[in-house]
């Protein structure tokens, strides 16, 4: 959509509700699952970096946060953003042409973990460890 919101349609493509909490364009959107650790929510990413987790039992608006990512400045492009749930449907990973931060979607305030491209260049070695901590 072209403005700052998202409207969830049903099977036959009536819109539903409209959720508004958005300042800028949405650019990504990834739905979790259901499963045993945590519950089936949205979670929406705009170009300004705002971070949205929604509730999809009501559709309500559990929290929000603006993004220490930002879009690539010389170009500007909504494409430069990106969100995707990990495998255990808790954390949403959000990357940027040069950052990359995992939220957990029960707290959003802080990530889990921010890196940017100096850290990719200067420290591989303990970001591997440092997801491998996280994740196994």
């Amino acid at each position: 959509m072209a403005d700052s919101t998202i409207q969830i349609l049903n099977t036959i493509e009536q819109v539903v509700c409209t959720l508004a909490g958005h300042q800028d364009k949405v650019i990504g959107l990834a739905f979790s699952r259901n499963s045993a650790n945590s519950t089936s929510v949205l979670v929406s990413l705009s170009a300004d970096a705002q971070l949205c987790v929604w509730k999809t039992e009501k559709w309500a608006k559990r929290q929000s946060r603006l993004g220490l990512l930002q879009p690539d400045q010389t170009t500007a492009c909504a494409g430069d953003l990106r969100v995707q749930f990990h495998n255990n449907q808790r954390h949403v990973l959000v990357v940027g042409k040069s950052q990359l931060a995992v939220y957990d979607t029960l707290n959003v305030d802080r990530p889990l973990i921010e890196i940017s491209s100096g850290s990719f260049e200067n420290d591989g070695v303990k970001l591997l460890e440092h997801l491998a901590e996280l994740y196994y």
